[in-house]
């Protein structure tokens, strides 16, 4: 059995702290892909 490292980060926070600057920093240092998405994705109703 092999332990498996997560494949994303999930950040929260309030609005205009700064979550989105400093995941683009991040994912830029270390060569990452940076995908976007906001909470109304999950949270829509069909």
């Amino acid at each position: 059995m092999s332990i498996r490292p997560p494949c994303g980060v999930l950040m929260t926070g309030g609005p205009g702290v700064g979550k989105t600057q400093l995941a683009q920093a991040l994912a830029g240092q270390c060569g990452a892909h940076f995908i976007a998405i906001t909470g109304s994705i999950f949270s829509a109703e069909y």
